[in-house]
């Protein structure tokens, strides 16, 4: 197997592992039904959510493919089996959907995975650029792992080099080659989560085991199934 090939796999596997707030992978390959969206009586008024790891509250989370959608019900299917999400206009949303590195600009929050065996302190070669606003004034988190990726908000960008300063104000130097891979995280509605899409939630269960989520993030399925989180990411 090329390195470029080793590189695209590790990239695809670990994108939603370090990707917004930490949710887990979707997991399925069902067929979901036609032609639903979650409806809302307002926008969701939450800003976007940071690129970085953690994330808004709520301790139980949910994902999967999502195969219907009624009123702020959203029926999905994951790697456990089916689940129901529950979403109000004050869910907080945020969409991931094909980035470039012309989104990547100085004061935005990134995510960065590095590629695999090349992660060297205050210098690394990209494999995944996650791009998003800062949610709270602060992209990623003091005292951060790097299991997680690298958090931090763009300095500057020069060609094919992205300074990163991380909550800890360490500066990272960031290359990026022709196949790293970019997604761009924006703030949505409840509107945008419909059948086909995968969804990631976090919240609390109810008594029936439905999560009253606090927080969803959706973004498109790959032929039609979730897993291994890859989503439309550009080169």
């Amino acid at each position: 197997m090329s390195t470029t090939s080793r590189t695209r796999r590790y990239g695809v596997v670990t994108l939603a592992g370090f990707a917004a707030l930490s949710l887990a992978a979707c997991g399925s390959s069902n067929t979901p039904s036609a032609g639903s969206t979650a409806g809302s009586s307002s926008p969701s008024s939450a800003s976007p959510a940071p690129a970085g790891p953690g994330g808004p509250g709520g301790k139980d989370r949910l994902s999967g493919l999502v195969n219907s959608v009624s009123g702020g019900t959203v029926s999905i299917t994951g790697k456990d089996g089916p689940g129901t999400v529950n979403v109000t206009p004050s869910t907080r949303v945020t969409q991931l959907g094909p980035g470039q590195l012309t989104d990547v600009t100085a004061g935005e929050c990134v995510a960065i995975r590095p590629v695999q065996g090349n992660d060297n302190g205050s210098a690394v070669t990209a494999a995944n650029v996650l791009v998003g606003q800062p949610g709270n004034a602060q992209c990623g988190q003091k005292g951060g792992k790097r299991e997680h990726g690298i958090n931090g908000t763009v300095a500057s960008v020069n060609g094919g080099t992205i300074m990163v300063t991380d909550a800890d104000n360490a500066q990272i130097t960031v290359t990026v080659t022709p196949d790293t891979r970019y997604t761009k995280s924006s703030a949505a509605d409840t509107k945008v989560i419909a059948a086909g899409m995968c969804l990631g939630a976090r919240g609390t269960k109810d008594g029936t085991g439905a999560l009253q989520a606090t927080f969803a993030m959706v973004r498109p399925a790959v032929n039609g199934a979730c897993g291994g989180g890859g989503g439309h990411e550009h080169r």
